[in-house]
């Protein structure tokens, strides 16, 4: 029996390196206005404009990225990342 919980994981890169990191599970298939302010309650920022590129993406691509142009409020990371984790399947003999 496969579960309907999704896991998405955050992420909030200074330069290169990721400053912040978080994975959260959400039931079925949550829609990017669905995950966004759990992620941003969770790492204390302002929750990012959300243009159609963005839902695009994570929709087609199962990730999209938000940078300081998307926040309405100062940002001090160079962007803001938001990727489902998708389960390997295993092979079973």
């Amino acid at each position: 029996m496969q579960s309907n919980t999704i896991k998405i994981w955050g992420v909030l890169r200074q330069k290169e390196k990721i400053a912040k990191e978080a994975i959260l599970s959400f039931d079925g298939q949550p829609a990017l206005l669905d995950c966004l302010p759990a992620f941003c309650k969770q790492f204390d920022i302002a929750v990012p404009v959300v243009l159609q590129k963005h839902e695009r993406e994570f929709a087609q691509f199962s990730r999209t990225v938000f940078f300081a142009r998307d926040f309405m409020e100062p940002f001090s990371y160079r962007c803001f990342e938001i990727e489902i984790l998708r389960e390997k399947k295993e092979n079973r003999a």
